[in-house]
């Protein structure tokens, strides 16, 4: 919704009014927002348990343990948002 071209902004401008432009405009900002939150989670997840198992590896089952449940709590609260 942010990429408009001029001819394109003139007819939202006129399609709506101020405080459903505003409306739209706060939507649209949350929807790109939300997007950004959850690939950025599941990136952190993922590396997370990428950790894990090269502690595993490492026979650190601690640190190897900590990490899997770190990726779970954040994997389980991402979840939780939907």
């Amino acid at each position: 919704m942010f990429c408009f071209n001029l001819k394109e902004k003139v007819v939202f401008m006129r399609r709506f009014p101020v405080n459903e432009r505003y409306g739209r405009i706060v939507e649209s900002a949350r929807t790109c927002y939300d997007k950004i939150i959850s690939d950025v989670t599941k990136q952190y997840t993922m590396l997370l348990a990428e950790a894990g198992n090269l502690f595993k590896m490492a026979k650190l089952w601690k640190e190897a343990g900590d990490a899997f449940v770190k990726a779970a709590e954040l994997h389980g609260s991402k979840e939780d948002l939907k």
